[in-house]
């Protein structure tokens, strides 16, 4: 009986909401992981600058894990391996510009494993658009770098015109993943006492879909999350992006370097 009174508009109408909250979720996600990356080449810049003038090595690398460690005792990425890596991503981009219309659009594991495994500068450059152009998961950028599918294509071949990745790919999945898991923006996003998406986080149990309760989404999100029937409709469709997300957990991982 019930069912018979849905409209056969029905399934666009739950379509349609599907991809705005997916939208307004990866929108809401690149916004972190952006800020995060910058905060990272900046960390990076400064530790480089502090160590030329004042030639401490390493010292200050140490020094500097243990007390961050203390000053933000939530937030991962402060190991003296993790702040190694931002003192190499801010070598490797000395120019803020492209650190921000390139490198920040995808996730710091990328980064890293650009870091370790490109050592060309051009050859990162293509190896970041490439991500952002075919929508490439971490696993899969390494397995293109290790294959050499820079070298096989050529440079002169790729037409890179995508500046974001795409709702659908598995680049959009690793940047939107359930914040449950062990990455360095959870925490970041953590971190701050008495931040609304830390209260959040607490209410929720960092059950997946708590970025469509965050204060960076639009506002049409967050009506229809104080709408407990089209919540219900929410939920159904973070099911199935969870359903998709449990599949790529199954395969390896290249290690990111965040403890």
């Amino acid at each position: 009986m019930t069912e018979a009174l849905i409209p056969d508009s029905y399934g666009q109408f739950l379509a349609d909401l599907n991809g705005r909250i997916r939208a307004a979720q990866l929108r809401a996600a690149l916004a972190v992981n952006r800020e995060l990356v910058l905060l990272y080449w900046q960390i990076g810049r400064d530790i480089l600058d502090r160590q030329e003038r004042e030639n401490r090595g390493a010292k200050v690398i140490d020094r500097l894990a243990a007390d961050l460690k203390r000053d933000f005792p939530a937030m991962r990425g402060f190991s003296p391996r993790n702040l190694k890596y931002m003192r190499a991503f801010g070598e490797a981009w000395p120019d803020e510009a492209i650190v921000q219309q390139l490198v920040a659009q995808i996730p710091w594991g990328h980064n890293v494993c650009i870091l370790d495994l490109v050592k060309a500068p051009q050859d990162r450059i293509w190896y970041a658009k490439a991500t952002i152009q075919h929508g490439w998961s971490r696993n899969v950028l390494v397995h293109q770098i290790e294959s050499g599918r820079l070298h096989r294509q050529g440079k002169a071949v790729a037409n890179f015109d995508r500046t974001l990745p795409a709702p659908q790919s598995d680049l959009a999945r690793d940047i939107t993943k359930d914040p449950g898991s062990s990455t360095c923006a959870s925490s970041f996003l953590n971190s701050a006492s008495g931040s609304p998406l830390r209260e959040a986080s607490t209410a929720s149990r960092w059950r997946p879909g708590f970025l469509h309760r965050s204060p960076l989404l639009p506002p049409e999100a967050a009506r229809l999350h104080r709408n407990r029937s089209e919540d219900e409709i929410v939920r159904a469709g973070i099911r199935r992006q969870d359903e998709l997300l449990s599949l790529g957990r199954q395969r390896p991982s290249y290690p990111l370097q965040d403890e």
